[in-house]
């Protein structure tokens, strides 16, 4: 009676997983058609289950990341990508031969796609010269390739600033 349990408890988790796994391959799959609504419907179905989940938090990356959605922002997609890269590494071989079904060479894809967002999102900081936006991107991406030099930027920014002051306060930032 309690193997029969045992294995019906784990048949349930492998049905479980398999569902949660479908849930982010179908999010993937509304993204390639830039259906964005329907696959953030998916993504967000799945890390209400597993936040962690590698291949839901891949794909809220791309989509946050594309210019043609109109939610758009390259900050969050950051986040995301953060988090896909941080689980990817914990992953052993079997556990991503298995991503891969879903999304082939996962592993490489987000590794990929962590240097695009990083890039676009930085480029973004250097046109746009907000202080906000630098400010923000100093607190939340401290991992970037690129902080030292938004970091110079927001310290350029900042001397101008008190130079059009020019007070001995101003110069304190």
């Amino acid at each position: 009676m309690r193997r029969t349990v045992f294995y019906y408890s784990i048949l349930i988790l492998l049905l479980i997983s398999f569902e949660s796994f479908s849930q982010s391959k179908k999010g993937i799959q509304r993204l390639e058609k830039n259906e964005f609504d329907r696959a953030l419907d998916a993504f967000k179905d799945q890390l209400s289950e597993n936040e962690y989940e590698v291949v839901a938090n891949f794909g809220m990356a791309q989509l946050y990341s594309k210019e043609a959605y109109p939610k758009n922002n390259l900050f969050t997609a950051y986040n995301f990508i953060k988090i896909a890269q941080k689980e990817i590494l914990k992953k052993d071989i079997k556990e991503i031969e298995k991503l891969n079904e879903f999304v082939p060479d996962i592993k490489n894809l987000i590794i990929e796609w962590v240097e695009i967002i990083d890039n676009k999102l930085s480029k973004k900081i250097k046109e746009n010269k907000n202080i906000d936006e630098v400010k923000r991107f100093i607190i939340e991406c401290y991992d970037s390739k690129n902080f030292a030099e938004i970091v110079q930027i927001r310290n350029s920014i900042e001397f101008n600033n008190a130079k059009k002051i020019n007070t001995i306060e101003s110069y304190n930032f």
